[in-house]
């Protein structure tokens, strides 16, 4: 991480927590967890269907805080008249971008370890693998970086928070429900190529293949060349900005 980076990074992720919106997020987010646990899944059986099923609640819980996490990390320089400023300083486009990304990304992070002791605690009870337990928050943790690069982006498209949040929780229930395989069924293909063209391009799955232990290395590939992808996508739109 550069120096510009990092100076983005800091005062975005300290931003977070000198307003009340960090602090609001993190109370959320344990409301929506403990609502999880104790009415979305029977946890309290501590077996490892129910370590599962938390897990896989996790997709739905972060798809409600992502956006959240991310709406003013562009929006707020147009509410306070900064970008121009900062689009004038002495910094990179994509440090910028990445420190802003990376900040947002640190908080789902911090999110996610608030609850990691609860996992590790009722692992205790159960026969559980402790390793299968940290591949699911590292899956946790990747779709929550997807999930943060294109609401960062959108959060740069737009010049309101309240729109930025909007539009982002939209793409993501749509990103995360879409089914490719309603448009390849013209096509005159056999239906188990059409399935695996699905599950290739489908964002849930790769997810659901990590914390179902089934993890390799084309899943880690397709979140984090989304990632990439995506953030490249942020600095056009600030570029855009720009000029």
């Amino acid at each position: 991480m550069s120096t510009h980076t990092y100076t983005i990074f800091k005062k975005e992720f300290n931003g977070y927590f000198r307003s009340r919106l960090g602090w609001f997020i993190l109370g959320i987010y344990a409301l929506l967890v403990m609502l999880a646990v104790f009415y979305g899944t029977d946890f309290l059986s501590n077996t490892e269907e129910t370590m599962q099923q938390f897990f896989q609640m996790q997709n739905e819980i972060l798809l409600l805080i992502i956006p959240a996490i991310t709406m003013k990390l562009w929006t707020d320089e147009h509410r306070q008249n900064t970008l121009e400023l900062l689009l004038s300083q002495p910094i990179s486009i994509s440090s910028m971008v990445f420190g802003k990304f990376f900040a947002a990304w640190a908080l789902s992070g911090c999110l996610l370890i608030s609850v990691s002791g609860l996992c590790f605690f009722s692992a205790q009870e159960i026969d559980v693998d402790r390793g299968g337990i940290l591949i699911n928050f590292a899956g946790c943790l990747l779709m929550s970086g997807a999930l943060c690069s294109i609401c960062a982006t959108i959060s740069a498209l737009t010049s309101h928070a309240i729109t930025s949040f909007v539009i982002s929780l939209l793409s993501c229930f749509l990103l995360s429900s879409i089914d490719y395989s309603i448009f390849l069924q013209k096509a005159e293909i056999s239906n188990e190529i059409i399935i695996r063209i699905s599950q290739v391009f489908s964002f849930e799955q790769h997810f659901l293949n990590i914390i179902s232990g089934q993890i390799s290395i084309a899943n880690i590939f397709y979140y984090v060349s989304f990632i990439v992808l995506v953030l490249w996508f942020n600095i056009v739109a600030v570029m855009y900005k720009r000029s």
